[in-house]
């Protein structure tokens, strides 16, 4: 819901645990850069980065020397085997943070840059109401980033036409990580973000999804605000939607 002062009305301070690949490459569609604003929402706001590149006290990692060893062998295993997001066992150990177990919101983003398992997130939306904001068709394929003109995705992938399109595999094993994906997205309780009207077409096939538009969102805001439109004030608009998500999500059903 929108309102004209532009707040969303919540009962206490809400914590929120945003979790991405990377910190500062995207931080301004991930929502660190207007980490500090989310206070005027009453959200407090924490990012864990699988790479941590700044000292910010906001952004927490667990990249240490003995886990960035052991990415490696996982990441040499993944692209030896032809395999992605597959072997990573990070995401327990996420769940097991202290951000995590106090956060009343999880919002997940890029969970593909090579240290989160698909195989984990049923059970990370278990423990949590997750929203997950999708940067990019990559859980709609079997490989690859964007497919572009392939439509293969359409029909569960193999036979890839191009496997050296980003994320590349040596062998073509994309019917199997398509059906790894979908086995995962059976058994998810979450609600999705998209960017775009294209992105919505095909998310219907998934198991329970609620959509929001950011073209939407950008009318929204110039007719309520009749001001130029920011960055900024999309992603205020995005954190609006996550509270009003959320608030729905934590209200008791009724019959």
């Amino acid at each position: 819901m929108i309102h004209n002062n532009q707040q969303v009305s919540i009962n206490k301070k809400m914590k929120i645990f945003q979790i991405n690949g990377h910190e500062t490459p995207g931080s301004r569609f991930h929502g660190l850069a207007i980490t500090p604003q989310l206070r005027e929402y009453g959200v407090y706001s924490k990012h864990f980065s699988w790479l941590k590149d700044t000292n910010n006290p906001n952004v927490i990692t667990i990249n240490d020397q003995i886990n960035h060893r052991m990415y490696h062998l996982y990441r040499k295993a993944e692209n030896f085997f032809s395999l992605q997001s597959v072997l990573y066992p990070y995401a327990y150990k996420i769940m097991k943070l202290p951000e995590f177990k106090e956060a009343d919101l999880i919002h997940l983003h890029i969970i593909h840059a090579g240290f989160f398992s698909m195989r984990h997130l049923p059970e990370l939306t278990r423990r949590k109401p997750v929203v997950w904001t999708l940067h990019d068709p990559w859980a709609l394929t079997g490989h690859c980033l964007h497919p572009f003109d392939c439509d293969r995705w359409k029909i569960g992938c193999g036979k890839c036409p191009d496997l050296k399109t980003y994320f590349s595999l040596r062998r073509d094993h994309t019917k199997f990580l398509f059906s790894y994906k979908e086995r995962s997205f059976r058994s998810l309780d979450l609600d999705i973000v998209v960017a775009s009207k294209w992105m919505k077409k095909p998310l219907p096939c998934l198991k329970k999804l609620e959509f929001i538009i950011f073209l939407l969102a950008l009318i929204l805001i110039f007719l309520v605000q009749k001001t130029p439109l920011k960055l900024e004030s999309v992603l205020a608009f995005q954190i609006m939607q996550l509270l009003s998500a959320f608030e729905l999500r934590m209200a008791p059903i009724k019959d």
